[in-house]
């Protein structure tokens, strides 16, 4: 999977929430919501915290999903990854670490180490198309 930048086009297409974020977001709350996991939102018109560039939240397609403790925040990591080629997700941050589908787990060196969130970044196809319903299928 190739890893899709924020681009102009895109920033000015889209001005809320996309609505597979909005899915993949009410599937994961349904399923960790009980262990304490919590929306920490989707869209955000801002640039990535400490850099100039836009953050996937400008856009629409990337997740905070909060959590109580790292060992919610490692089940939230591992149900995501263990799924990208199906779901979507082009990058995951959680806990000073960032991964790729197709790439090696490596150290985060951004501003925010993200301890107490778990951060989704989505293709635009999956922002724009992935459906709960498509969601069941996938962790079935």
């Amino acid at each position: 999977m190739i890893y899709e930048p924020v681009t102009r086009a895109e920033l000015n297409a889209h001005h809320g929430p996309r609505p597979g974020a909005v899915a993949l977001r009410n599937f994961l709350l349904f399923f960790f919501n009980s262990v304490g996991a919590r929306d920490g939102g989707i869209y955000n018109r801002r640039t990535v915290r400490g850099g100039t560039s836009m953050s996937t939240h400008a856009t629409g397609r990337a997740i905070d999903i909060m959590v109580p403790s790292q060992e919610v925040g490692n089940a939230v990591w591992m149900a995501v990854a263990s799924k990208a080629p199906w779901n979507g997700v082009q990058m995951i941050i959680w806990n000073r670490y960032v991964w790729k589908p197709g790439e090696q787990v490596r150290p985060y060196g951004g501003v925010n180490p993200h301890t107490d969130h778990v951060h989704i970044e989505l293709t635009n196809g999956a922002a724009d198309t992935m459906t709960t319903e498509w969601l069941g299928k996938v962790y079935a």
